[in-house]
């Protein structure tokens, strides 16, 4: 215990500090809200909150990231892991993005509160007074909100994941949260302790507006609007006469002090003055504001010459008009119950020490914004991690915004257009310009569409298969009513189709297989067919490749793949697609061409390269993800090793087709043509990573992919979960196209469809039916389509005599969540899940697969 006393006592002071500043604020707003109406109140947070909201948005935007989705909950996981290991750079990237963005997010809604709000003019003293207060209040928060979004999601991440509560258990989230109240007293110190920032406005520090500037701006003039000091003119008193006839009813009326009058001396004093430009400048009408006022009545002596108006001229028809058209339908006419007016012309030049915050913070933002958006190293990306780069995007784009609201402000009379509305209508003009997200192309120049057809494919896999003297044999026993009729002897063959879902199936996917193939070493050799969508296509990109593709797994070590998959699966692949996401791709919507290096695609699929080569020890330009995807399958025939075929969908979006990559040519599928994209759309080569991604563009998360025909013609692809998200269709046209191949040969299908989870619950269309309906009834339509599919495919394989095992994720979004980069603890859960599979006895994998038949008590430890 004596050693975190000192720690508890430093706890204790800064909580007590910090509660101090924080009740001190409130206490204060309290007070100067006696007297307000509660209406009134109401009002003027609703007017600031107004014209503040784009701060809350981000800050709303976090709140739903890192404490309601479980991916976002996930990475911060990460943040506390990387601790636990002595790796301390996404941690310190985290406190200094949010720190970029805490004090970002204050200046910012501050700065817009002073150019927009200009109710010091029409409001009551109180009021004044009661809004002055709620802005800082307002502004404040802004400051230590992100601070508290992040220290709820360490505290509901830690109670979702501590469960001993031991010291070396806790201790990780404890420091991080004590990290994170530092930071918040920090903040505090800096923006709440009213006597520690009045000793450093003394000081003229430059991160601080000087008292001058910050005067006039509480003033709540709005800082950039010029100031009118009135005085009225006699005509708006009543004379003795008017006051005397109003009052006749009242006996005791004083003696009349002659109020017009006495007044009208004063005005003749000002009528009097002579104009600037015929005598000695000083004693003229005008300067007399500043020879007879007080200083702190007028405008800061910085601001421009004053203009002098005596008259006051209102529009009124014209009489005229009627009879002599060729006059004006409407005239001025002097307002003699008006008022002398002095215009002080803003001078945005009086504000040194706010401008020169909004210059750093500007400047800083868009230098900083650009050098993420550069194609840095991946390694330099996850060494931030993904929290950090949320925080600091957000804090680069209110910085951005902040920068481009003191344009259109500040330079208002020069620049007669809203520059934010320029860019705003350039966006729209970009879009139809660009060039969208055209696929990556490798420039190969041996590329090639010679592709052997799916049915001599198949002729040529079965007879080297069933040739082989290690060949596994099943024996079909046909029963009726428990009587033996005849035992068969079948081949059995695994078609494998895999869900969508990220890295949560793709994972998955990838991770049985090889658990599979590490306990039974002639499961591959079975496999002659996958077809995959989205996540699905991404775990069997990687099974495929170190069981087919890659020459080094012919000296396996014991759990060879389980170690290798576990190693590719383990590294972060989010952190570069949020580093162009947040920031290069926006970028790259406002420029008219594309910027390969800004597209979050593509750099999904460089993650994808150099996660293989790290787990390879290889160049990223020298691996299997970053090879020419048809270099990977050479032209076949029936004297080499005949690889499996491989259906990668997606979906096309000017057409609705689900449509494909893959190494065999199809001949007999519906629409082949339109569908098949080697044949007849992709016309360069791409990479096998760029293939992978075809399929696994998620809605929002990755662009669609740009084809381009002709000048005429773009196609455009997308998550090939759209149309349909098992794989199901597309392994049914495969089955049903073999269907009499299969049967002559004595093969024994075996359908494996890995999928995302049980999804036998049905959702409720209550709230909002009349929207909820549409809504739901599209998103639902995918479903269907892969349950009817699903069945279809059942049928098909049960009319061969086959098997069709379903192997569901048994895991929630919260154990496991859909994202493409998982904790230690996801990874971990993930695991439990694939252990509690394979020992299950009830399970379709347990009761159908061969090699579970063959031995049914083989240990898969």
């Amino acid at each position: 215990m004596n050693l975190f006393s000192p720690i508890q006592k430093l706890i204790q002071v800064v909580l007590l500090y910090i509660f101090r500043l924080v009740g001190f604020a409130l206490r204060k707003l309290r007070f100067v809200g006696r007297g307000v109406a509660i209406e009134d109140k109401v009002a003027d947070f609703f007017e600031i909150f107004k014209s503040t909201r784009l701060f809350f948005i981000f800050n709303l935007l976090a709140l739903f990231v890192f404490i309601v989705l479980p991916q976002g909950k996930d990475v911060i996981l990460i943040v506390i892991e990387d601790l636990s290991g002595f790796k301390v750079g996404s941690l310190v990237s985290l406190l200094l993005g949010l720190f970029g963005w805490c004090i970002i997010s204050e200046f910012g809604a501050r700065y817009k509160i002073y150019v927009t709000d200009n109710s010091g003019l029409s409001l009551t003293d109180e009021r004044v007074h009661f809004r002055k207060e709620a802005q800082k209040f307002v502004s404040s928060f802004y400051l230590l909100l992100p601070v508290v979004i992040v220290m709820l999601s360490i505290i509901v991440v830690s109670v979702n994941n501590v469960k001993n509560w031991a010291l070396h258990d806790i201790l990780p989230f404890a420091i991080v949260l004590l990290l994170l109240v530092l930071v918040f007293a920090l903040l505090s110190k800096f923006y709440l302790d009213d006597f520690y920032i009045g000793k450093l406005r003394k000081k003229a520090v430059w991160y601080k507006v000087r008292d001058v500037e910050l005067d006039w701006a509480n003033k709540l003039y709005g800082i950039y609007n010029d100031y009118v000091f009135l005085v009225r003119k006699a005509n708006n008193f009543k004379d003795d006469k008017n006051i005397i006839k109003d009052n006749k009813e009242i006996l005791d009326l004083p003696p009349n002090p002659g109020i017009k009058n006495t007044y009208l001396r004063f005005t003749d004093f000002i009528e009097e003055l002579p104009p600037k430009n015929k005598i000695h400048p000083a004693n003229t009408v005008e300067s007399f504001p500043r020879d007879f006022l007080k200083p702190g009545e007028l405008a800061p002596i910085e601001y421009k010459e004053v203009v002098f108006h005596k008259d006051n001229l209102r529009p009124v028809f014209n009489k005229e008009f009627i009879g002599d058209k060729t006059q004006p339908e409407f005239i001025y006419e002097e307002n003699p119950d008006g008022f002398y007016r002095w215009i002080y012309t803003c001078n945005p030049s009086f504000y040194k020490s706010l401008h020169l915050q909004v210059h750093v913070i500007a400047i800083a933002s868009i230098l900083f914004l650009f050098l993420v958006s550069v194609n840095i190293s991946p390694l330099i990306y996850q060494f931030i991690g993904s929290p950090a780069l949320v925080c600091l995007a957000f804090a680069c784009w209110l910085g951005i915004y902040t920068g481009l609201l003191y344009i259109d402000s500040r330079f208002k009379r020069k620049i007669k257009i809203s520059v934010r509305w320029v860019l705003f209508l350039w966006l729209f003009f970009a879009s139809f310009i660009n060039d969208d997200h055209p696929v990556r192309n490798n420039k190969n120049v041996g590329f090639t569409t010679a592709r052997t057809s799916l049915k001599d494919h198949f002729d040529w896999w079965s007879k080297s298969h069933l040739s082989d003297s290690n060949k596994n044999w099943v024996y079909k026993i046909n029963m009726v009513d428990s009587i033996k009729l005849d035992t068969v002897k079948s081949y059995p063959v695994y078609f494998v189709t895999a869900e969508g879902g990220a890295l949560r199936t793709g994972a998955f996917t990838a991770m049985l297989l090889a658990r599979l193939q590490d306990l039974f070493p002639t499961f591959k050799n079975h496999i002659y067919a996958f077809s995959t969508v989205s996540g699905g296509s991404v775990g069997i990109s990687f099974f495929n490749a170190i069981s087919f593709l890659e020459p080094d797994t012919t000296a396996n070590s014991k759990n060879y793949y389980q170690a290798t998959t576990q190693k590719f699966f383990a590294q972060d692949q989010l952190s570069p697609v949020i580093a162009k996401l947040f920031y290069a791709d926006i970028l790259n919507n406002f420029w008219p061409w594309h910027i390969e290096s800004f597209d979050r695609a593509i750099v999904l699929e460089k993650a994808w390269e150099n996660s293989y080569a790290n787990v390879f020890k290889k160049p990223n330009d020298n691996n299997v993800f970053s090879a020419n995807f048809m270099s990977c399958y050479p032209p076949t025939d029936s004297t080499k090793r005949i690889l499996p075929a491989w259906f990668i969908n997606t979906t096309e979006v000017e057409t609705g087709l689900q449509c494909y990559i893959s190494n065999v040519r199809p001949d007999s599928f519906l629409f082949e043509k339109d569908r098949d994209l080697i044949s007849n759309k992709i016309r360069y080569g791409i990479n096998y990573s760029t293939a992978v991604n075809f399929s696994s563009r998620f809605p929002l998360f990755s662009p669609s992919a740009a084809l381009y025909q002709n000048d005429d013609q773009t196609y455009h692809y997308v998550d090939g979960g759209y149309v349909e998200n098992t794989g199901a269709k597309t392994m049914l046209e495969i089955i049903q196209s073999l269907h009499s191949e299969i049967g002559r040969k004595g093969i024994l299908p075996y359908v494996i469809q890995l999928k995302f989870g049980d999804s036998t619950h049905l959702g409720q269309t209550g709230f909002l039916n009349e929207m909820s309906s549409i809504l739901n009834g599209i998103y639902n339509t995918r479903a269907g389509a892969s349950a009817t599919y699903t069945g279809l495919l059942k049928k098909e394989v049960k009319s061969l005599g086959g098997q069709f095992i379903e192997v569901p994720l048994a895991a929630s979004g919260q154990e496991v969540p859909m994202s493409w980069v998982f904790s230690k603890r996801s990874l971990n859960n993930l695991d439990s899940v694939i252990e509690r599979t394979m020992n299950d006895p009830l399970n379709d994998l347990h009761r159908k697969l061969p090699e579970f038949q063959k031995d049914p008590h083989k240990s898969i430890k």
